[in-house]
């Protein structure tokens, strides 16, 4: 089991650092070979999480460049990120999702044992139309991160000016649900 998590964690980073090479580049070329994340997180605020369960939350563009720029430059600490936990406590972490109609219920389960999280798990609610996913906040960083600049594109000329008019539904928000109180 541990060769299988292992795999896991490796296929997260990779993709965490697939997608930062990709958004870097993406960015040169839509703001004129400079990279601008201030004017996409500014026209796309929706896209926040938290990268653990007590901390506040933050733009997920943020959090994945924080993470990369602490990774490959071996900083002490982040930049633009209020956390206190190392790359790998943030983006190896599991999550538990649920989806519904209206919002996103998102467990992050960075400092639970496998049975408080079953627990945790069997306390939320469910419903007959709902997508359920385990995976890994560094996964569910990079699914919303590539959301965030699909609304950028959708909202914005090929030169990243804003377009004119153009309206979004926003995004299902996401809520934490409190976990359960551990009986006495």
């Amino acid at each position: 089991m541990e060769f299988q998590t292992d795999l896991l964690d490796a296929v997260t980073v990779g993709s965490i650092a697939l997608f930062s090479r990709a958004f870097a580049r993406y960015q040169r070329q839509v703001f004129n070979d400079r990279e601008d994340i201030a004017t996409i997180t500014a026209r796309c605020p929706e896209f926040v999480v938290r990268c653990h369960h007590l901390h506040p939350e933050a733009h997920v563009l943020v959090i994945l460049n924080a993470v990369r720029d602490r990774e490959l430059h071996g900083l002490r600490a982040y930049n633009n990120l209020a956390c206190d936990r190392d790359p790998d406590k943030i983006t190896l972490q599991r999550v538990h999702r649920r989806e519904f109609d209206d919002r996103r219920l998102l467990l992050l389960c960075d400092d639970l044992n496998e049975t408080e999280q079953k627990a945790w798990r069997e306390s939320l609610p469910i419903a007959s139309r709902m997508d359920i996913s385990d995976e890994t906040l560094g996964e569910f960083l990079v699914e919303e991160a590539i959301q965030c600049v699909r609304r950028f594109d959708a909202l914005s000329t090929s030169t990243g000016a804003l377009r004119k008019g153009k309206k979004l539904p926003p995004p299902k928000p996401i809520e934490y649900p409190p976990r359960p109180t551990p009986a006495p």
